[in-house]
């Protein structure tokens, strides 16, 4: 061998660089690398069930929400009505209070007048009971 060849060759097999072991997880040994795909499968279970969880709570609070803003609508909806029977009832009283009063107006004509005519009955009868005198007087004269 030439000294020129056997110092290429020990120079080949001394300047090999030291193996180093791979660091990414696609280049590590089996049973590791299952158990970071295992990790991976929990934390992708984990974030979906998180995930619909959060669904289901959004859900909930927008059926909340509806629910609120209908009973909203049904409270106005009710005030309306409410204010309605109201008004209707006050001019079905006015109504009444007015017929109250023309009854009462009515009575009052009608009692003057009973009135009015028992004096003018009780005035015929002291005339007629004058008369009557006045005849008597006569006749004995």
């Amino acid at each position: 061998m030439d000294p020129e060849e056997a110092k290429a060759e020990q120079s080949f097999t001394t300047t090999k660089p030291p193996e180093m072991p791979p660091t990414s997880p696609s280049h590590q040994a089996g049973p590791l690398r299952r158990g970071k795909e295992g990790e991976k499968k929990e934390k992708k279970k984990r974030r979906k069930k998180e995930g619909k969880k959060r669904k289901k709570e959004r859900k909930k609070k927008e059926k909340k929400k509806e629910e609120r803003r209908k009973r909203g609508k049904m409270r106005k909806k009710e005030g309306k009505k409410e204010g309605k029977r109201k008004r209707k009832e006050g001019k079905r009283s006015k109504k009444r209070k007015e017929e109250r009063k023309k009854k009462e107006k009515e009575g009052k004509k009608e009692g003057k007048k009973k009135k009015e005519e028992k004096k003018e009955g009780k005035k015929k009868e002291k005339e007629v009971k004058k008369e009557e005198k006045k005849e008597k007087g006569r006749k004995k004269k």
